[in-house]
């Protein structure tokens, strides 16, 4: 590196350093604070605006860890409950928080970015070093260095980071109520749905054919599950809302068609349970049967 080249450089830091001691010694002097260009200089997260953004897809992201604990860590279950706009669960979550980021935090700092940079462009009217009207804060004044605008302000401008934070509370918990909201009166109705159509099965293998032409090793065998099914079924039936003068027809759920099968599932499965424990109790028709 050349001598020239070395001399240019420190001279440029020495310059630089002198300038920001001036500064310093301006700011005691006249009351002033640092105001630092946050759009202009800084990251997009030092933003307050992308925080509150960034407060809209919190939310998102809780609902659907709270729906999948609703519905028992189920996939199938949770992925169905929940309802989107063009399309249903957890990719349209996905697709709802890229939009929610996009469009509540990224987008708007680059717009303010912009228009500050827009403002900061503007020089006062007269050029000579001093304190003018702030482009940007109205009511308050910047440092004008004679080339550009500093982060140099008079008061009396005063931040009011509480308001703000009240703000970021605000949209969190409506965002928060909000998709919890929608997602719980759903997942009932899918509970029932699918409590439906995972006892439909099982109980056609016994009903069709009958309980007397079941072997005992398959009754032994799905007597367990048909307890189970059984209580799952009334459980989401009776735990669906529906307030008198309702529908019957809630959210695709027919609710008197579901009541009367899990009545009529239960009975099958008492009688499942019942052959079962004959079963147990006799082993074969050979031997006697113990009390």
């Amino acid at each position: 590196m050349r001598p020239s080249t070395i001399n240019s450089e420190e001279s440029g830091s020495v310059k630089a350093k002198t300038k920001e001691k001036l500064a310093k010694n301006r700011a005691k002097a006249t009351g002033t604070f640092q105001d630092p260009i946050r759009l202009y200089d800084r990251p997009i997260w030092f933003d307050v605006w992308f925080i509150v953004g960034l407060m809209l897809t919190v939310p998102d992201i809780l609902v659907g860890a709270l729906v999948l604990l609703k519905a028992d860590f189920s996939w199938e279950l949770a992925n169905a409950s929940i309802s989107g706009i063009f399309f249903s669960g957890y990719l349209s979550l996905l697709v709802e928080i890229i939009a929610k980021f996009a469009l509540g935090s990224v987008l708007p700092v680059f717009i303010r970015r912009s228009m500050r940079r827009g403002k900061l462009d503007t020089r006062p009217v007269r050029v000579e070093p001093g304190f003018y009207e702030d482009p940007i804060r109205k009511g308050s004044q910047r440092y004008w260095d004679g080339t550009g605008w500093t982060s140099e302000l008079r008061a009396p401008y005063k931040r009011e980071p509480g308001r703000m934070l009240f703000l970021c509370g605000v949209f969190f918990l409506l965002s928060l109520l909000i998709g919890l909201g929608f997602a719980m009166k759903t997942i009932n109705a899918v509970k029932v749905e699918h409590s439906y159509e995972a006892s439909s099965a099982l109980a056609s293998q016994f009903s069709d054919a009958g309980l007397a032409d079941q072997t005992p090793e398959t009754v032994l065998a799905e007597a367990p599950a048909f307890a189970e099914a059984s209580s799952n079924l009334t459980i989401a039936v009776a735990g669906y809302p529906k307030k008198e003068g309702e529908a019957t027809e809630v959210e695709g759920i027919d609710l008197v068609l579901y009541q009367s099968y899990a009545l009529a599932f239960a009975s099958l499965a008492d009688q499942v349970t019942e052959l079962a424990a004959q079963i147990q109790v006799c082993p074969s028709a050979d031997s006697p049967c113990s009390s």
